[in-house]
């Protein structure tokens, strides 16, 4: 038996048991009523997000505990995994087959996989107002400089620690062809698990301005090139160095992705 509280006294946000004679039971204390993607909340991610989140007693506070917790204990890997089928307005998360690889060995995936973890973890405490964005769009990539037409290439991060805390393969300088983070739609600011800009101090991405405050801290150049359209063969390479010369939070107002329990195909 599964019980999700969602009383009028403050009751800090936790995980507890609860027992009759015969019905064993969780009782899941949250801040509001689980919000899309996760409501109805699922058992798994209840049980991470309120032994994260435990004695939170506000929204920041919640959000700030789960976002450092799944960066200290996830693990990043380059690849595709389990977000899948992405455009600029959709994306399919397999959360049953992530949270089966975050349990066995700390795996999370890419940042794709840390944002929507992130989202659900999140909404599933009862937070509103949360989706996932990415740093610009997949499938507008050009802009026309000097009376040419420039691809975006990637951009250049500024030195990172990448999830989870401490030494890792991908820490430093990397070069990415986009990155996705959860936002809260209201305010703009960023909650990001796959990265954190200060590594000494133990905190990842909690409520950040996007502007100009993330976007600074994330983009080191951009780099775009003159693409053959017939051979694909890339004949110019130019970076620019304003964090704003090709950022796009796409979609404007955030993306909602769709949950799946199914497996991967």
């Amino acid at each position: 038996m599964l019980l999700v509280w969602t009383g009028s006294w403050p009751l800090p946000v936790g995980a507890m048991t609860y027992s009759t004679v015969n019905t064993p039971s969780e009782v899941f204390v949250v801040l509001d009523a689980p919000k899309a993607p996760m409501s109805p909340a699922w058992v798994n991610v209840l049980r991470l997000s309120c032994s994260w989140a435990s004695r939170a007693a506000d929204e920041a506070t919640a959000a700030s505990k789960v976002t450092n917790a799944l960066h200290l204990w996830g693990r990043y890997f380059g690849g595709r995994w389990f977000a899948r089928d992405y455009t600029d307005s959709f994306e399919r998360f397999y959360l049953r087959e992530c949270l089966a690889r975050f349990v066995n060995n700390g795996q999370v995936g890419q940042c794709n996989d840390f944002a929507d973890l992130l989202l659900c973890l999140q909404t599933s405490l009862g937070l509103s107002n949360r989706a996932v964005q990415r740093t610009h769009s997949l499938s507008q990539r050009t802009r026309p400089i000097d009376d040419e037409e420039w691809t975006l290439l990637g951009f250049r991060t500024k030195p990172l620690d990448v999830a989870p805390w401490g030494s890792s393969d991908y820490d430093g300088v990397n070069i990415w062809t986009y990155h996705q983070f959860c936002i809260e739609q209201n305010s703009g600011r960023v909650w990001d698990s796959c990265i954190q800009f200060h590594p000494s101090h133990r905190i990842a991405v909690t409520g950040m301005p996007r502007e100009p405050d993330y976007r600074d801290y994330l983009v080191e150049a951009y780099i775009f090139g003159i693409v053959d359209a017939v051979t694909g063969i890339i004949l110019d390479v130019r970076e620019y160095t304003q964090p704003d010369f090709f950022w796009r939070p796409t979609p404007s107002g955030g993306l909602m992705p769709e949950v799946t329990a199914e497996s991967i195909p």
